[in-house]
């Protein structure tokens, strides 16, 4: 997993890069960092345990000004 964090705007973003099956602690404990709903988390979980490759996953906060950017492996690099 690449991990990458900036401000744009007074404004955090995290992005998380090329993750895999083995990240999901962090990517849930970064979830909770922003205080996504429990609803979302659990969605997110449901989604990541799948392993699927091409996909992923975005949540905002537009309260803390957060966002995380969870981008999974893909099945063909260009």
């Amino acid at each position: 997993m690449i991990i990458d964090k900036f401000f744009i705007y007074n404004w955090k973003i995290t992005i998380l890069y090329e993750t895999t099956c083995d990240d999901i602690d962090y990517i849930m404990k970064t979830l909770m960092d922003i205080n996504c709903p429990k609803y979302y988390i659990e969605r997110a979980l449901d989604n990541l345990e799948e392993c699927k490759l091409n996909s992923g996953l975005t949540y905002s906060n537009s309260k803390l000004r957060s966002s995380v950017i969870i981008i999974n492996k893909t099945s063909s690099f260009s």
